[in-house]
């Protein structure tokens, strides 16, 4: 293999590494969401439950989901960054790292 066809094989490894890493991300961002309407759906059958008793803690734990919908998108926000950076990461080492093309 040619050292070009070798720099171009580790650039294209990079790129996959990080396409494979943004779709992880993707799928991250799609079971928190997932979670979320999950959540929501389970906060609002509960609801119309404790109405039907004339419970008032029904606020209390739409306010609970809230904070825990927060909690979810805050720690897929950082799982989205940390993947993101460790793609960056694995695509510059690759090209650094990549054999270089004679002048």
């Amino acid at each position: 293999m040619t050292t070009k066809n070798t720099e171009t094989t580790h650039v294209q490894q990079a790129i996959d590494m990080a396409n494979a890493a943004a779709e992880t991300a993707r799928g991250i961002w799609q079971q928190v969401l997932d979670a979320q309407v999950s959540g929501f759906e389970q906060a609002a059958a509960q609801l119309e439950e404790l109405s039907k008793r004339g419970v008032t803690r029904a606020q209390n734990n739409l306010d609970e989901v809230a904070k825990l919908s927060r909690s979810a998108l805050s720690w897929a926000s950082e799982m989205h960054a940390e993947i993101t950076k460790a793609a960056l990461q694995a695509v510059r080492s690759a090209v650094a790292n990549a054999p270089k093309a004679a002048a």
